[in-house]
């Protein structure tokens, strides 16, 4: 009876952190989601803008313009995807963190489960 009473109690933990691990990940989805839609916003955003530019630029000076606010774009769009990155990287790492905490906190209910039962 003893060992029925345990594995009822380890099931129990068992569901509790994979229930908490799907909330987790459904979190995190969202998150990465939210992140995916906004850039895609602004990229999107960005090339309707540079298409509108290029069919306002009727004359070599307007060709010239649009040359030189380019390489401007340029060095936008490369902060961009470092942000997007670093942002993305610190949410895998604080994923990886509570993750980390409920596997831990597992682990330590099945060690002291089995000392009390010792």
């Amino acid at each position: 009876m003893e060992i029925l009473s345990s594995l009822k109690g380890g099931y129990q933990t068992w569901l509790s952190s994979i229930a908490e691990i799907n909330n987790l990940t459904i979190d995190q989805l969202e998150k990465i989601t939210e992140k995916q839609i906004d850039s895609t916003k602004y990229f999107t955003g960005l090339g309707i803008r540079q298409l509108k530019a290029i069919q306002g630029a009727g004359s070599i000076d307007g060709i010239k313009t649009l040359a030189n606010e380019s390489v401007s774009l340029t060095g936008n769009i490369t902060k961009k995807l470092i942000e997007d990155s670093q942002e993305g990287i610190a949410l895998g790492n604080d994923y990886k963190e509570k993750l980390l905490t409920i596997l831990n906190a597992n682990s330590d209910n099945k060690t002291t489960k089995k000392a009390a039962t010792k």
